[in-house]
């Protein structure tokens, strides 16, 4: 009889330890997916030093020297953002994006700055030496590329304007609850750069909304 019992035990245990086991297996497996389906922090390296997000932006000039063309561009902070700053409602806040060109052949990083620290770095596949042709400015180009492609423009014009803060209220189907729906603010620059190719040439008016090119219009021909 002991022995028996022994046996049943021993069955039991094993069984538990089997199921931690494809449990631990399963946790294992889901953790790896997760890794490979989380994207990898935007860094970028210069002269062999790492800038990631959260680097002080002294510190971005220091190891990778000034950036070739800066953009400012306001941006406002609503809700839990603006409280912490010390406002209700919304805070206004400057964010600064730095084009770095790199050498002859590499990939152009802009670096997002706010608050004086790294808040984003993209690297974009473009090469400003190939110059500024219709078939590479397009809609969704960031200004500071458009810029160093181009040269400086004839004219440049700035306004803002701020949306208004609305609120609608709708309901669902299937459901007597009202539901109500909240926008913030938003405060909107637009930038308008004109280039001029030359006598006899047609102007290239270039608009931007907060920093990224929107729209492209041929003006009248230059005297």
């Amino acid at each position: 009889m002991p022995t028996g019992l022994w046996t049943v035990r021993a069955t039991g245990s094993s069984v538990r330890r089997a199921r931690w086991g494809i449990l631990a297996a399963l946790m294992v497996i889901v953790g790896a997916q997760d890794a490979r389906a989380k994207p990898p922090e935007p860094r970028m390296r210069c002269d062999g030093t790492l800038v990631e997000v959260g680097t002080l932006s002294l510190t971005v000039r220091s190891r990778c020297g000034p950036p070739d063309h800066v953009f400012t561009v306001a941006q406002l902070l609503t809700g839990p953002a603006a409280v912490v700053a010390g406002r209700s409602g919304y805070v206004r806040q400057d964010v600064e994006r730095w084009t770095y060109l790199g050498d002859p052949g590499n990939r152009v990083q802009v670096v997002e700055i706010r608050g004086g620290r790294v808040t984003n770095i993209e690297v974009l596949d473009w090469r400003t030496a190939e110059g500024c042709t219709s078939r590479r400015i397009k809609p969704g180009v960031p200004l500071g590329i458009v810029v160093l492609s181009c040269g400086r423009p004839a004219q440049s014009d700035r306004t803002e304007l701020m949306s208004p803060e609305r609120t609608t209220s709708s309901t669902m189907h299937g459901d007597d609850l009202p539901r109500t729906e909240y926008w913030p603010p938003r405060l909107i620059v637009t930038d308008t750069l004109v280039y001029d190719p030359g006598p006899g040439s047609f102007l290239q008016i270039y608009t931007f909304e907060n920093g990224v090119l929107k729209t492209i219009e041929t003006g009248e021909r230059s005297r």
